[in-house]
């Protein structure tokens, strides 16, 4: 599998203070096989994997079954944009889906960051499926988009990228009835000497 980097932190988002072993995934990062870092992250409660993972879906199962077969009680956190269906991942258990997805505001077409056919398999599995919404516009659209693709309420939860953005973003969860995942990454990760 091609990755970026691996660390060790707290996880900062929905279940937020979990240690963790992260895997940075990226397409153009350096090859590490499997067995190597099945080995490394065999050891934590929680595994946590970023960037685009199903880029390389196939790897992404081989490593996941792997390390549920290895440490079968380890919670296996996947931060996914939404665009790609995973494989080969049914049978593996204890896997978190994290759905980030995107907002116009990112500069993708529509039809690049919303893919309902994907989404609908997320929604058949519980992922939590969330949201950056800074602005009230990026709230509405957001709510287009949940209705659009019948993401329940439950499975919903809205985050902010700037701290001055908490009250006014928890406001607005509350108001339509989703859940609120205040952003600690940055703050823990700063303090992680990562930033």
């Amino acid at each position: 599998m091609k990755i970026k980097e691996t660390f060790t932190s707290h996880t900062g988002l929905i279940d937020v203070g979990r240690f963790a072993f992260f895997i940075n995934i990226s397409k153009d990062g350096i090859f590490v096989p499997n067995e190597e870092l099945v080995n490394q992250a065999m050891y934590f409660p929680r595994v946590v994997l970023l960037g685009e993972p199903f880029e390389q879906k196939e790897d992404i199962a081989s490593f996941c079954k792997k390390l549920n077969k290895e440490n079968p009680k380890a919670i296996i956190e996947i931060n996914t944009n939404g665009t790609i269906r995973p494989v080969g991942m049914t049978t593996i258990t204890n896997v978190v889906y994290n759905v980030h997805l995107k907002l116009k505001i990112s500069g993708l077409d529509y039809k690049q960051r919303i893919d309902i056919t994907v989404i609908n398999w997320f929604i058949e599995i519980g992922a939590n499926f969330i949201f950056n919404t800074n602005l009230e516009d990026e709230v509405d659209e957001a709510n287009l988009i949940i209705q659009d693709t019948n993401i329940s309420k439950s499975l919903v939860f809205l985050t902010f990228n700037f701290y001055e953005k908490f009250d006014e973003v928890r406001k607005w969860a509350k108001y339509y009835g989703y859940n609120f995942a205040p952003n600690f990454m940055e703050l823990l990760w700063t303090n992680d000497g990562r930033k």
